[in-house]
């Protein structure tokens, strides 16, 4: 039973990877990694996404954001 969910699995991602995925190299990119490029990979499309959100937002909504996530923190601790 698990072997067939993973031959099913497997032949999915193949079917997606070769007809259905389009590669998009925009704000991040779509481009599946080895292994060992993994984390490089990974933190190289976090760095473009941060990039992008830091340069499309003013000062008042880091502040915004920043003072809820502080809240929910505090909540969070004392709830806990």
């Amino acid at each position: 039973m698990i072997v067939s969910s993973v031959i099913g699995y497997l032949a999915a991602m193949i079917i997606y990877k070769i007809f259905i995925m389009k590669p998009v190299d925009a704000y991040v990119s779509s481009e599946l990694y080895g292994l060992s490029e993994m984390p490089k990979g990974i933190i190289s499309n976090i760095k473009r996404y941060l990039t992008s959100v830091y340069s499309d937002f003013d000062s008042k909504w880091f502040i915004f954001f920043s003072s809820h996530i502080v809240c929910i923190c505090c909540i969070i601790g004392v709830a806990v």
